[in-house]
C-alpha cells in the first residue's frame, strides 16, 4: 500500500508540473501572438509612410517636368497649390474652399460596384460632387471620363481587389480611375493594410475608406484624408486634359 501511495503522489506531482509547463508554454505564445502583432502593425506603417514619401517624390517629379516643359501653366496653377500647401499645414476648410470654385462641367464620373457597399459609395460620390462643382454622374463607362470602382472587403483583401480589377475592363484605359477600398468595422481608428499594395496598375488611384453597413462612410480622419486625396488627384489629371476646368 505504501508503495501505491508514493506512486500515486509521484504521478500526481508530475501532472502538476505537466500543468505548470503547459500554462508557460501558452503564456509564451500569447507573447508571442502580441509581438507579431505589434510587428505587423509597425510594418504596415512603415510600408504605408514608404509609399506616402514615394508619391511626393513622383510628384514633384512630374511638376519639374511641367515646369520645364510649360512654365505657363505651372504659373496658372499657383492657387491651386498654394491651396495645396494650406492644407497640409491644417487649414482643411480654406483647402476645401479652394476646390469649390472648381467646375468640372461637362466631365462626368461613372461608378463600379465590385460588391454590396451599403450605400456607402453614394456617401462618398455626393462629398465628391460637393467639392467639384458640376460634376455629373454617367450613364455608361463610354460616355464618362471618370470611373469610380468601389470594393468592399468581404473576405480577402488580395483576393477581393483582384476580382474588382477584373470588373475594370480595356474600355477604361483612357479614363481616370479610382479604386476605392472599403474596410468594414465600427472603429473610426482602426489600422488597415495600403490597398495600394495589391494594385499594379500604375495609372489608377487607390485609397482606403472605412464604412458600416448601418451608418454607411464612417465620419473619420481616414475617409476625409482618402477623399482629399481623390479631389487633388482628379483636379490635378484633369488639368493636363484637354476639357481643363474652368473657374465658377
Amino acid at each position: 500500500m505504501s508503495e501505491l501511495k508514493t506512486k500515486c503522489e509521484h504521478h500526481e506531482e508530475i501532472e502538476g508540473l505537466l500543468q505548470e509547463k503547459e500554462k508557460q508554454i501558452n503564456d509564451l505564445r500569447e507573447q508571442l501572438r502580441d509581438k507579431t502583432k505589434a510587428l505587423q502593425e509597425s510594418t504596415e506603417k512603415t510600408i504605408s509612410l514608404q509609399c506616402q514619401l514615394e508619391e511626393k517624390d513622383s510628384e514633384i517629379a512630374r511638376l519639374k517636368q511641367q515646369l520645364v516643359q510649360h512654365p505657363g501653366q505651372i504659373q496658372n496653377h499657383a492657387p491651386s497649390m498654394k491651396n495645396e500647401s494650406e492644407c497640409k499645414s491644417g487649414d482643411n476648410k480654406r483647402w476645401k474652399m479652394g476646390i469649390s470654385k472648381f467646375s468640372a462641367r461637362g466631365v462626368k464620373l461613372f461608378p463600379i460596384l465590385a460588391g454590396k457597399t451599403h450605400n456607402s459609395h453614394k456617401g462618398f460620390i455626393d462629398t465628391l460632387k460637393n467639392q467639384i462643382q458640376d460634376l455629373e454622374i454617367g450613364h455608361t463607362v463610354d460616355e464618362s471620363e471618370i470611373v469610380l470602382v468601389f470594393c468592399p472587403i468581404v473576405s480577402r483583401a488580395g483576393t477581393d481587389i483582384e476580382a474588382a480589377m477584373k470588373k475594370i475592363n480595356i474600355s477604361t484605359a483612357s479614363k481616370m480611375v479610382v479604386l476605392v477600398v472599403l474596410h468594414h468595422t465600427f472603429e473610426q481608428e482602426k489600422t488597415v493594410p495600403d490597398s495600394s499594395r495589391c494594385v499594379n496598375r500604375t495609372d489608377i488611384l487607390t485609397v482606403d475608406c472605412l464604412f458600416y453597413e448601418d451608418t454607411g462612410l464612417l465620419k473619420c480622419q481616414r475617409n476625409d484624408e482618402a477623399i482629399d486625396k481623390v479631389v487633388k488627384w482628379l483636379i490635378q489629371q484633369v488639368f493636363n486634359k484637354p476639357y481643363i476646368m474652368k473657374t465658377a
